[in-house]
């Protein structure tokens, strides 16, 4: 087994967005299998970039929207065992479209905004969250409760 050089991996960001109406938006991956990919916006982090810089730019770059206020959650390891990448998360809050999205190819993404209740649903019947989304929504969920509502 290759030994992988870990500091190849930059870091990253991952944006949980509600909207005024405290609606989550959620990004689906064109052309994924059923369940689909759910994610929020997220990318990697530039070299020179701030971190809340980045979040911005992914917000805009992936749907279009920029957020009233921006606040960073704390930060959470992609995946321990093979990565050294962080995920920094952000919540981002009162979104409003501002611009037409665009995202780089392999990133093409059909938007959705949800209740809680609706997550919740799309979670129990299994549909296929990546792992920096699912620890960016617990921790936007426990560390912000009043966004959420």
């Amino acid at each position: 087994m290759s030994e992988r050089d870990l500091s190849l991996y930059r870091p990253n960001v991952g944006v949980v967005v509600f909207n005024a109406e405290a609606r989550v938006w959620l990004g689906r991956r064109i052309g994924t299998p059923d369940p689909w990919n759910w994610q929020f916006p997220q990318g990697g982090v530039d070299k020179g970039e701030d971190l809340e810089a980045a979040a911005r730019r992914e917000l805009f770059e992936e749907t279009g929207y920029a957020a009233s206020g921006i606040i960073e959650l704390g930060a959470s390891a992609r995946d321990p065992g093979s990565q050294s990448t962080r995920v920094h998360t952000f919540l981002a809050r009162d979104c409003r479209l501002v611009g037409k999205p665009s995202p780089e190819s392999f990133e093409a993404i059909r938007l959705r905004l949800v209740t809680r209740e609706q997550l919740g649903e799309l979670i129990n019947a299994g549909a296929n969250f990546d792992a920096a989304t699912l620890a960016s929504l617990m921790r936007a969920l426990a560390l912000a409760p009043r966004a959420a509502n």
